[in-house]
């Protein structure tokens, strides 16, 4: 259908009629400007089907968290996506398994394994211009992890993210606030977090990086402060597979963490 519209391209200039995606709704009447060019679209411009993504994945990480003590953990990712029009609902889970590497003996002690907790988004997308979007999400954790390995309450907050991209490049920057649930025993911070993030795209492969600053949990705790390396292939037939390394910049973070996912679009 866009290609019927983009070969009516010189005969619409006759016209006072703007159509920037080529869509074949006006923009007065677009609800979903700069719908990519292989969409087939509503009467309000949007792309009306249901969109789905399923990924799975697995993660090492390593910090002494500044005590003499070298905390491991294995995680098995797993994550959804749905997307209709300008919305995307995510869920993130995992099963984790971690220890504590005792120095003298070099023996894992304390042994710990089970369901994480669950983490869901809503976002909406307003797309600006045909080069920058601005997504609001609501985010959630909720706590589906045993006391052992997760805090066992429920926090919410949100994030306002601006991303760029033009040509090969992108870019954003964000912003975000989570109230975090307190327990019987113990009181945290909110937390307030930002980030900035780079990326080049090149065929099938794009290689990124971002830096993530936050408040600590507790006063007596440094920021926490996180620089993250990833690159990313998208396969044939809606499949892509991700590699990341993450290194933390303060002892509130884990020192090291490596990530291989593989994620389908269907």
């Amino acid at each position: 259908m866009k290609l019927f519209w983009s070969l009516l391209l010189v005969a619409g200039a006759l016209f006072a009629y703007d159509d920037s995606d080529w869509d074949g709704v006006e923009d007065s009447m677009d609800n979903c400007p700069y719908t990519p060019m292989e969409a087939f679209v509503d009467a309000q411009g949007c792309d009306n089907q249901l969109h789905s993504s399923a990924s799975l994945g697995y993660t090492y990480s390593s910090g002494d968290f500044g005590t003499t003590t070298t905390y491991l953990t294995h995680a098995m990712l797993l994550g959804a996506t749905l997307q209709f029009h300008t919305t995307t609902l995510t869920l993130n889970t995992s099963y984790l398994y971690s220890g504590a590497l005792i120095p003298q003996t070099a023996d894992l002690n304390d042994t710990q394994a089970g369901l994480g907790d669950l983490y869901v988004t809503v976002g909406e997308n307003f797309f600006l211009n045909s080069d920058t979007t601005l997504t609001l999400q609501l985010n959630g954790k909720l706590p589906t992890a045993n006391a052992t390995l997760g805090s066992g309450i429920a926090d919410i907050g949100g994030t306002l993210l601006l991303a760029v991209a033009h040509d090969a490049f992108s870019g954003y920057v964000l912003g975000s606030y989570t109230h975090v649930g307190d327990s019987s025993s113990v009181n945290y911070n909110d937390i307030f977090a930002s980030g900035i993030g780079v990326g080049y795209n090149y065929g099938a492969w794009y290689v990124g990086a971002n830096y993530y600053l936050a408040t600590p949990y507790f006063d007596t705790e440094p920021s926490i402060q996180r620089a993250t390396f990833g690159l990313y292939y998208y396969a044939s037939q809606g499949t892509n597979v991700a590699l990341s390394y993450a290194m933390g910049l303060t002892d509130a973070t884990a020192k090291e963490s490596y990530t291989l996912s593989i994620g389908h679009a269907f």
